[in-house]
């Protein structure tokens, strides 16, 4: 796993943290996954943002097979899956929806959720 990428608890860090992730997993995975990643690391850094209300750390792990981000914040509140809300909440929803698998752990400065993709090679 690449070293965690620290961000501040802003909405730009959002943006900025959904570039970081496409970057580095360009060219390493199907161009589909890189924006498939990207968008669902959005999410999880949206939820850090807006619910914990603290600065994160996204990190990125590839290798044979599987595609790994991991986002962590101070909240100590673990997210819910919660596909019947009409307006917002539905980040969950798509990191449920598109990932391979996810969870939720419990760390001593808050929480990190994390998801995997399943991945090919470039052009497989």
């Amino acid at each position: 796993m690449d070293a965690p990428q620290q961000y501040s608890a802003d909405v730009t860090s959002v943006t900025a943290a959904r570039r970081m992730v496409a970057g580095r997993l360009a060219g390493l995975v199907d161009e589909s996954l890189v924006e498939t990643a990207a968008l669902l690391t959005c999410e999880l850094a949206q939820n850090a943002v807006r619910h914990a209300g603290s600065a994160f750390t996204v990190a990125v792990s590839a290798r044979a097979g599987s595609v790994r981000i991991e986002v962590a914040d101070a909240g100590p509140a673990f997210p819910r899956l919660d596909a019947g809300r009409a307006r917002g909440g539905k980040g969950l929803v798509l990191v449920d929806a598109l990932s391979t698998r996810w969870g939720v752990r419990e760390v001593d400065a808050g929480k990190v959720v994390w998801f995997e993709l399943g991945v090919a090679p470039p052009g497989a």
